[in-house]
């Protein structure tokens, strides 16, 4: 994993680190909360000198998977971090704990992670699917929202460099650049007329500014929201 956290936002308290895992990169994030700090998306393999990096943003107070299958961390995150709780979406209780049964992670659902968020940061997971994603909406001081999205959205720089994942994202058109990579939907078992209506109303009650992708690189741009409708209706 890399060995440095770079700063999305200082003022709302974001951070990032890039790891590798089959030909591409994952972020990991990080939000600063009232007693510490909140990591999404806890990395495979980080590096010690990163954690102390990490520890030095804030105490670690929340680990959360954005989803069923971003897992594969958690037992290093876990060893560093065994009082903290972990957190997963409805069906990433079953599935996480299933694929680490020897691990006692005590997952919880989001629920139990909102009290520990501040205003003005929402959690939600989406609906119509098999396998809901966490999405984090995070509003600035002047109103301005911005996304942070798992395995619905991407900004992927590259294609992935796995030959059968590339051929198949590059034929359904998943990248590179923001895309909606139709290969996860078919993964997450998602219905796509629920999740069409569901992520249209979020474009309009919060449009976002920038973009904040587990998988790929952050993206601020004045026509963000209408780029990002455009995609949703193509592809859901």
């Amino acid at each position: 994993m890399g060995q440095h956290w770079t700063t999305v936002d200082e003022q709302l308290g974001i951070y990032k680190a890039e790891y590798p895992f089959n030909g591409t990169l994952i972020n990991t994030l990080a939000f600063r909360v009232p007693d510490g700090v909140l990591v999404v998306s806890p990395g495979i393999d980080p590096a010690p000198a990163l954690l102390d990096e990490l520890d030095a943003i804030g105490p670690v107070v929340a680990i959360a998977s954005p989803g069923a299958f971003h897992h594969l961390g958690m037992p290093a995150w876990k060893e560093r971090y065994p009082s903290v709780p972990f957190f997963a979406t409805s069906s990433g209780l079953t599935h996480i704990a299933k694929q680490h049964k020897g691990l006692d992670l005590g997952l919880q659902g989001l629920d139990a992670l909102r009290p520990m968020l501040p205003d003005h940061i929402r959690l939600e997971e989406t609906p119509g699917a098999k396998h809901p994603d966490l999405l984090a909406f995070i509003r600035s001081e002047d109103g301005s929202w911005s996304w942070f999205t798992n395995e619905i959205l991407g900004n992927q720089p590259t294609l992935p460099a796995n030959f059968l994942v590339r051929t198949v994202f590059k034929l359904t058109k998943a990248g590179p650049g923001l895309k909606v990579p139709t290969p996860v939907l078919w993964l997450i078992g998602a219905k796509k007329p629920v999740m069409r209506e569901y992520l249209l109303k979020q474009l309009i009650e919060r449009p976002p500014a920038r973009l904040i992708p587990c998988h790929g690189d952050v993206l601020a741009a004045p026509d963000l929201a209408e780029r990002m409708r455009v995609e949703f209706e193509a592809k859901f």
